[in-house]
């Protein structure tokens, strides 16, 4: 465990690039969506095979929907898989992770004010960025 503290605190620091950050929470989205979609699948005894038949298409297009690397999906696809598997697919609309850039006037002229927030809804300390 003491060799993931170097990790962490290195990508504490990496969090704090609003581009970083961002690129992160969307690959973190696409890993958790593939996840879940295998896990479902095994949890009803399916194999990709089995599961293809459910949703009308194929293996390695399931194989796809199940790799973290894949950026293809589609709501149709999502409640497809979502109905094949006995379940319901749920959408929501959450605030967005930390940090949050917030331009000021003076960020025409290079500068800009980055707002980090302890939990959504609450005032952070700004510091300025050059």
């Amino acid at each position: 465990m003491a060799k993931s503290a170097p990790f962490r605190r290195t990508l504490k620091e990496e969090l704090r690039d609003p581009e970083f950050a961002q690129e992160y929470e969307a690959e973190l989205q696409r890993l958790q969506i593939a996840e879940q979609i295998a896990q479902a699948r095994q949890a009803a005894g399916l194999t990709q095979a089995g599961l293809a038949r459910r949703m009308g298409t194929s293996q390695p297009a399931v194989a796809r929907l199940e790799h973290g690397d894949y950026r293809g999906y589609t709501l149709g696809t999502l409640a497809r898989a979502a109905s094949a598997l006995g379940r319901r697919l749920k959408v929501e609309l959450i605030p967005p992770p930390r940090p949050m850039v917030v331009y000021s006037k003076k960020a025409a002229f290079g500068s800009f004010a980055v707002k980090y927030a302890k939990k959504p809804g609450s005032q952070g300390a700004a510091r300025k960025k050059r």
